[in-house]
């Protein structure tokens, strides 16, 4: 019914010159599409924002007074929604409405003399970063946000160039568009229902060539500078190696638009009018254009084929690790893929990892120190730092990281800095696993970190996690080639005891463990150490004067 509704205000909205309606009918009207934009129903929401923004311009479009109007009305209040509103099922349809608001809103004046569309695009750009309250993240206000925010900037672009504006406000409205798009594909947002953020990283790569096409023909000369535009190749090919395969083929579609050109208008419905074709050039000034031409599909037909898990990482991924300005954010999302469980993406891509390794040491070097770089750059989003510790287990275990490698203390501190404070299960135990590989490392400082760390992980409040620590510091002390007594003596007190019980029952067998391998006392265990020998002392005082006091009641005093 409320979809319904929503078709008829529409219908009444658009035959507005046949069918005069009072202003009272309006309002109600109005009011009646509001309220269906706060529906949960996305079909609804989508319904309801179509009905007001042809109510708006077919009433807030005459003239400059009604259009204040509608600016005080309309727009202003769904900025104010979308940024303040708690609610992200609310922040919803308003993050939908403002994308299509006509020409005479947008820029009717407001106070100061700067027009009304700078709020609709502060608030659109707002409404693209995740809240820091994790309790008002909406995954889908950010999608309609981005969609939105597409939609004004080639509206704004196409009426400022029909305007005569500068060119420099249209350059700074292209360019804020632009960085708003590529933080929006940074976001890995998790929820119960997975990698939510991916909705919105799928809905900034459908929208940059939109941008990218519209700037090239609104803003004639004027290409876009060479260091957004490595920016933007490095955020497709992140996005190239990723886990997903929708994620992953949108991101190769991007990129043939990128290297070879083409028509836009394809890539998904826009309600802007009057923009005609856009056609996107080729980004030709970015770094390594000519190999990657040499590499991209020819054409967006092949781009099924060249998106698959044995292609992608060998034919299109390596040959770019040489490049400094990919590297990084290339084997970013190749660790995603390479940490993944048992399937089929995770064994082609973690093959063709150490096969770029070992037909490069300059390779290896970058893939060490972009582990480093991933943890430390993304602590505690177990989105990226849990493949990456998998990643990072897999690759120790086949040889490709040596212990006496310049980064592994580094390497230590982000796995130990990862694993602190952490719930996550399966994080902790891959995170022993690590930590593990570096027992009696030669570099003493590597040793005395990693050793520390699985200490740590014995006194974690879950049993599994303190019985894998246990087990992953007796494999590697059993797997020295020449232990010496204290690590044979430091193994059978691995082994003999169990682990499954409260951290205080084994405390004395860690104080044991952190002398064995010549470790220093953490302060906390020195703390406890003083807090039971103060609880002892007090219990041998009491103990004392209980039994003067049993001697002077046994003589009768």
């Amino acid at each position: 019914m409320r979809g319904a509704t929503c078709r008829l205000i529409e219908c009444i909205a658009k035959s507005a010159r046949l069918m005069p309606v009072d202003h009272s009918t309006r309002e109600i009207l109005l009011s009646s599409a509001e309220e269906s934009l706060r529906c949960s129903n996305v079909d609804i929401q989508i319904a309801a924002a179509n009905a007001i923004t042809a109510y708006a311009h077919a009433y807030y479009n005459e003239n400059d007074d009604v259009a204040d109007i509608g600016v005080s009305r309309v727009l202003a209040v769904h900025s104010k929604i979308i940024t303040k509103e708690p609610l992200g099922v609310i922040r919803r349809g308003s993050a939908l409405l403002l994308g299509a608001l006509p020409e005479r809103m947008l820029f009717a004046p407001v106070e100061g003399g700067t027009p009304a569309w700078s709020i609709a695009l502060n608030a659109l750009i707002s409404a693209t970063i995740p809240e820091l309250d994790a309790e008002m993240r909406d995954a889908e206000t950010r999608v309609n946000a981005t969609m939105s925010l597409t939609e004004l900037a080639i509206t704004l672009l196409n009426l400022q160039s029909t305007r005569d504006g500068e060119k420099a406000v249209l350059i700074s409205i292209a360019t804020r568009v632009i960085d708003a798009l590529l933080d929006c594909m940074l976001d890995y947002s998790v929820d119960n229902r997975g990698d939510v953020g991916s909705w919105v990283r799928e809905a900034a790569m459908g929208s940059l060539p939109l941008v990218v096409a519209a700037m090239q023909k609104f803003i004639s000369g004027t290409p876009l500078d060479d260091v957004r535009t490595t920016r933007m190749f490095s955020s497709i090919l992140k996005q190239c190696a990723e886990k997903i395969d929708r994620t992953r083929i949108q991101a190769m579609r991007v990129l043939v638009l990128f290297v070879r050109g083409g028509e836009v208008n394809k890539l998904g419905a826009l309600r802007v009018a009057n923009v005609g074709v856009m056609p996107l050039a080729a980004l030709d000034n970015c770094v390594a254009f000519q190999t990657l031409c040499s590499i991209v599909p020819e054409s967006l037909e092949r781009v099924p084929d060249a998106s698959r898990p044995m292609v992608i990482f060998d034919a299109i991924a390596a040959p770019l690790l040489k490049e400094s300005a990919y590297a990084f954010d290339i084997l970013n999302g190749w660790f995603v893929s390479a940490g993944g469980i048992a399937d089929g993406l995770a064994h082609f891509s973690s093959n063709a990892l150490v096969s770029a390794m070992s037909d490069s040491p300059n390779v290896a070097n970058v893939v060490i120190y972009s582990l480093v770089r991933v943890m430390t750059e993304n602590k505690h989003n177990d989105r990226l730092t849990l493949p990456t510790l998998r990643v990072c287990d897999f690759l120790i275990s086949r040889g490709c990281l040596p212990q006496s490698h310049e980064i592994a203390l580094a390497l230590v501190e982000s796995i130990r800095s990862e694993c602190y404070s952490s719930r996550e299960i399966s994080k902790l135990t891959v995170g022993a696993s690590c930590l593990a590989h570096f027992i009696r490392a030669q570099a003493e400082d590597v040793h005395k970190s990693s050793a520390t760390g699985l200490l740590a992980l014995m006194v974690n409040r879950y049993p599994r996690v303190r019985r894998e620590a246990a087990e992953q510091m007796y494999m590697g002390l059993i797997a020295l080639d020449e232990p010496s007594g204290d690590d044979e003596r430091a193994s059978e007190l691995l082994v003999s005891n169990s682990w499954d019980v409260p951290p205080s029952a084994t405390k004395n067998i860690r104080i044991e463990l952190y002398k064995l391998l010549q470790l220093d006392l953490p302060a906390f265990v020195l703390k406890d150490i003083k807090a039971s020998a103060s609880i002892q002392h007090h219990v041998n005082v009491l103990d004392e004067h209980s039994t003067y006091a049993s001697l002077v009641e046994n003589a009768g005093y």
